[in-house]
């Protein structure tokens, strides 16, 4: 059967979206083609859809919609880096062409590196890799412990 003979099978309705006859393709259309018929059956969906939803549900993807929207416009991440920072995105971002995108105890170059700063006072002090960052944290962001652990691989590996 031929696709015509099919649409020639089906009786005309009327669309829900501007009341107008059309010739539907398939069973279950109940929109025309029309642009603004188009709007109307999207909104259609939408509402169905919703109505599925406990509040629960849809609050949950409201929020991680919400949450997208935040992240490929930046707004968080310059929301954070001045809260906790103190710095701007405009900064961060230069301070990161400024040294490369490398980071800055071992110059590897990476796409994310992590703000660097004193956990005492809350201030920047620069751009680190997750690793550098995390074992600068791990010895607990003093000089005297990076002295120690230095020591210690001297003294083994001389061995």
């Amino acid at each position: 059967m031929s696709p015509t003979s099919r649409t020639q099978q089906l009786p005309k309705q009327d669309c829900e979206g501007c009341k107008k006859p059309f010739q539907p393709l398939r069973r279950n259309i109940r929109f025309c083609k029309r642009k603004a018929c188009a709007q109307a059956r999207q909104k259609a969906r939408w509402t169905k859809w919703r109505e599925s939803l406990s509040f629960e549900e849809f609050r949950d993807f409201e929020n991680s919609r919400q949450q997208g929207y935040r992240e490929r416009t930046g707004y968080t991440r310059n929301w954070e880096l001045q809260n906790k920072y103190g710095i701007t995105l405009e900064f961060w971002l230069g301070y990161l062409d400024k040294i490369e995108h490398s980071c800055e105890i071992c110059k590897k170059q990476a796409e994310v590196l992590c703000v660097d700063h004193d956990h005492a006072t809350g201030r920047f002090r620069g751009a680190l890799c997750r690793s550098c960052n995390r074992s600068i944290g791990q010895l607990g962001d003093t000089a005297e412990h990076l002295r120690r652990a230095l020591s210690y691989l001297e003294r083994v590996n001389s061995r």
